[in-house]
């Protein structure tokens, strides 16, 4: 689970209809201390959705330490986090793995990865992209809700 922090004694907001970044930073269960840029999709054309850059560094011959569950592929009115979206979620975030390491949250719906789009991906298609051996690391972004 990820909880925010203030930072130097002020909760960092981002003026109304301002399409710059601004930061967030959160500590995980295991204590480790994060730091986020916070983007809104309509300064990238995607229509104002508040979003989480996450970089994740794989761990040679360890696994990622998440599942995901979604895809255009499956049956979206199943979906236990938003039903009728037909999304890449996180279902799965095992403790001190790298995805628990980098932010990432049960729940999180994954939008890109490495800059491409997941939006209307398959199921299969996100695990190839999530698991490509070239990539040791990850650059997600993410929608959480709540942000």
């Amino acid at each position: 689970m990820v909880t925010s922090v203030q930072i130097e004694g002020k909760i960092q907001q981002k003026p109304e209809g301002s399409c710059d970044d601004f930061v967030t930073c959160a500590v995980t269960s295991s204590g480790n201390f994060l730091h986020h840029t916070i983007t809104n999709m309509a300064s990238m054309g995607g229509g104002g959705i508040p979003c989480i850059d996450i970089t994740l560094k794989k761990i040679p011959g360890a696994g990622l330490g998440l599942s995901i569950a979604g895809g255009i592929d499956q049956d979206k009115s199943k979906n236990p986090f938003v039903p009728g979206d037909a999304g890449i979620f996180v279902s799965v975030v095992k403790p001190g793995s790298p995805a628990e390491l980098s932010g990432l949250a049960i729940g999180d719906k994954i939008l890109e990865v490495n800059g491409l789009d997941l939006t209307m991906s398959t199921h299969s298609h996100a695990i190839k992209l999530l698991t490509k051996e070239k990539y040791t690391t990850l650059k997600i972004k993410i929608h959480r809700r709540g942000i």
